[in-house]
């Protein structure tokens, strides 16, 4: 997930993501960093996430959550 699209869903200005949000990124369209090791995940909930960048990425923009892609 990108911040301007976090931005975005949640009625936000660039401006209010920028001062309120990033703390580890200088432009608005940067993907959000996970802090949570692969390991930790896999204690917590029993499996590693799974990294779904690629998927979103061959999906597309035309991939909304209510489309079935």
């Amino acid at each position: 997930m990108r911040y301007k699209r976090m931005g975005d869903d949640l009625g936000l200005t660039d401006e209010q993501v920028k001062d309120n949000l990033m703390f580890a990124s200088d432009k608005v369209g940067e993907t959000l960093k996970v802090a949570m090791r692969p390991g930790d995940a896999e204690d917590w909930f029993g499996v590693a996430p799974p990294d779904l960048t690629l998927v979103a990425r061959s999906r597309g923009p035309d991939c909304s959550s209510t489309a079935t892609c």
